[in-house]
């Protein structure tokens, strides 16, 4: 016997609220074979409904929900449905507009899950638990450009100047071999850095 009943109905009888069921038919879960009639007054016929949510609902989720929507087998499928041999027929192919409703709502899905792990990142963030890679680096930047600088002062002139002192030499010639050294060094650790920096994107590359 086929049951029908209204939105608000159908919700107390699942446990639901009304909205929730609109959701369901929006998202296709309820699909437009267990709706009679059209727009806010169209009536659900239970048991076909009942079939779509069997197929569509995630078991997993339901699971831990507080009131969680289990079917019985003689609930879900319509004896109308049963051939001779007692097997049901497939449920009846999605509509087009069943099928653009149920990509919309994985997309909305998808995009709600994005901003909810972005939103947990920001907070990681601000809770000071991560930092940015690009301010870690920035912050990076400034410290070695303040190394590099004490580096080439003592390298062009303390460390000269104090040389020069002991063996009584001219300290600019201890300075402009010094210097010399020290940019010969630097250009050696930038191509080997540069070297390292193209392999590691080659590898990363080859993964992809």
């Amino acid at each position: 016997m086929k049951t029908v009943l209204t939105k608000a109905e159908f919700a107390k009888h699942v446990g639901r609220s009304r909205s929730c069921i609109s959701g369901w038919i929006k998202a296709g879960k309820i699909s437009s074979y267990a709706l009679i009639g059209n727009g806010r007054e169209a009536r659900i016929w239970v048991q076909r409904a009942k079939d779509d949510l069997a197929r569509s609902l995630d078991p997993s989720q339901q699971v831990s929900q507080a009131a969680p929507i289990v079917f019985d087998a003689t609930e879900i499928h319509l004896p109308e449905d049963r051939p001779k041999g007692g097997a049901p027929t497939p449920a009846p192919p999605l509509s087009e507009r069943e099928r653009d409703l149920a990509r919309r709502a994985k997309a909305d899905a998808d995009k709600a899950e994005h901003d909810a792990e972005a939103a947990r990142r920001r907070l990681a963030i601000d809770e000071g638990h991560y930092v940015l890679a690009k301010d870690a680096a920035a912050a990076w930047g400034k410290e070695l450009a303040k190394i590099m600088g004490a580096l080439d002062t003592f390298l062009g002139t303390t460390l000269p100047r104090s040389i020069a002192d002991e063996c009584g030499c001219d300290w600019r010639v201890i300075s402009a071999r010094s210097r010399e050294e020290w940019r010969a060094l630097r250009a050696q650790l930038s191509d080997d850095a540069k070297s390292r920096r193209e392999a590691i994107e080659q590898e990363n590359r080859d993964a992809a």
